[in-house]
């Protein structure tokens, strides 16, 4: 590709590429940058509504919190991206399902809806029982080498199931799905299905323009909607995320 150095910068840069993709008529959670928690309440308390937190300059969706509710939320997730980040973006939680849309050459080439990592209750089995299970699927192995990444049960896993009102030991009831992981990204456990026939023309118009302004030749565009069938505006589903030369191996 002729992506150029300064292309992959801005897109590191995610305030940057969040004024670029509004100038270029892509919709964006509303929000802004702090430095304090104290600042980052009150941009929550501005957008009226749950909020997304994470490091202005992080990666891989780490230090990501997601649908904060209250100022002590907020104050939680703003110490856990403090860990990866100095600033931090305070943002509208846009709510629906994780997509991602590969686009190279001026032109849509995949998508693909994306999910955290999960597992599905049994009415048997715990969730850790569940969570090892699904780790044993050879497909999931440690790195990045194998097609999955195995499910950690950590802290951030237990705080995710705390918030659905279960634990590591809880037994899911049949067809309940326990979500491990606030964000999809592949590197945390999360997996992938095919989605691109779906897309309608004005979303696969709207990403190959984001792309086009960011600068990039192939670029992954993280959209979140509750149906990707259906286009953005009608939806207030938005582009949370511009990656340059994104990981290709969900496609």
């Amino acid at each position: 590709g002729d992506t150029s150095f300064i292309a992959v910068k801005i897109a590191s840069d995610k305030q940057l590429t969040k004024s670029l993709l509004k100038e270029a008529g892509v919709p964006v959670p509303e929000g802004d940058v702090v430095t304090t928690v104290e600042s980052a309440q009150r941009v929550a308390r501005r957008l009226n509504g749950p909020v997304t937190l994470k490091p202005l300059d992080g990666n891989q969706g780490k230090g990501v919190t997601v649908d904060c509710n209250t100022p002590d939320d907020v104050a939680r997730a703003f110490e856990f991206a403090r860990q990866y980040g100095r600033r931090i973006i305070v943002e509208r939680h846009v709510k629906g399902r994780d997509y991602r849309v590969l686009v190279a050459g001026g032109r849509v080439a995949a998508a693909s809806r994306r999910r955290p990592a999960h597992v599905v209750g049994d009415g048997v089995k715990t969730i850790r029982e569940l969570v090892e299970i699904e780790n044993a699927d050879p497909a999931r192995g440690a790195g990045h080498a194998t097609i999955l990444t195995r499910i950690a049960l950590d802290d951030h896993a237990a705080d995710m199931l705390s918030r659905q009102g279960f634990e590591f030991d809880s037994v899911l009831p049949v067809g309940v799905v326990a979500e491990l992981r606030g964000n999809a990204n592949l590197s945390t456990g999360g997996t992938a299905e095919d989605v691109t026939d779906l897309l309608p023309d004005s979303t696969r118009l709207l990403c190959v323009r984001a792309a086009a302004k960011i600068g990039l030749d192939v670029a992954g565009i993280d959209i979140v909607c509750e149906d990707i069938g259906q286009p953005l505006a009608a939806q207030r589903g938005a582009v949370i995320e511009v990656n340059a030369a994104p990981g290709i191996r969900m496609h």
